[in-house]
């Protein structure tokens, strides 16, 4: 019996895989085609498009440019972009919030109403976790009971013992370091007034 071997090209192909096969092969001479495209700012404020692979040898590479105009930027622009200025209305309608009055802008001098009573803030949070520290030392320090808490009961076995008289230990001194620092704060704080 005689067996026909198929070539390739004697292979009927189901439409669709035929498709894929063109798409690919044409993006593919596509890409190689394409290179990368190049701003140029010439003179007078105009922004020229060039691409870099056409005409390499030649020192102007006057190929398939675009010139896009660009447009003097308003000196309001130049000075400190505020959106309640701006000629754009798109740019005062979009999402971002608009400054408030308590703003804080760069360079600007603060008011010396609004600095008290951002210190005055700041000296009323510093002065509240040092008071719930101090409270969580007392609770500390009464459990620690000198280095001698009353066993719990779980605690049956000396290692476990001392591994809670330990942590507590480091847990006293952890907020007592943390108590020095909030009063050091609270000093600084009190004295920037």
């Amino acid at each position: 019996m005689y067996t026909r071997v198929r070539t390739i090209i004697q292979t009927r192909l189901h439409p669709a895989i035929m498709g894929a096969a063109v798409f690919f092969l044409i993006s593919s001479a596509h890409a190689q085609t394409t290179s990368s495209v190049v701003y140029v700012c010439q003179e007078k404020g105009v922004l020229t498009l060039q691409n870099t692979q056409a005409h390499t040898n030649t020192a102007t590479r006057t190929c398939n440019s675009k010139i896009i105009t660009v447009r003097e930027i308003p000196r309001e622009f130049s000075r400190g972009f505020s959106r309640q200025t701006t000629p754009f209305p798109a740019l005062r309608q979009m999402g971002d919030p608009m400054p408030t009055a308590q703003t804080l802008i760069v360079g600007a001098q603060v008011p010396s109403a609004v600095q008290q009573q951002r210190d005055f803030g700041r000296r009323h949070i510093v002065q509240s976790e040092l008071n719930a520290a101090e409270q969580r030392l007392i609770k500390l320090q009464i459990e620690y009971n000198n280095g001698q808490p009353e066993r719990m009961g779980h605690e049956k076995n000396h290692p476990k013992y001392l591994d809670r008289v330990a942590g507590l230990k480091q847990n006293i001194q952890l907020t007592q370091s943390s108590i020095d620092a909030l009063k050091r704060e609270l000093t600084r704080v009190h004295g920037a007034q």
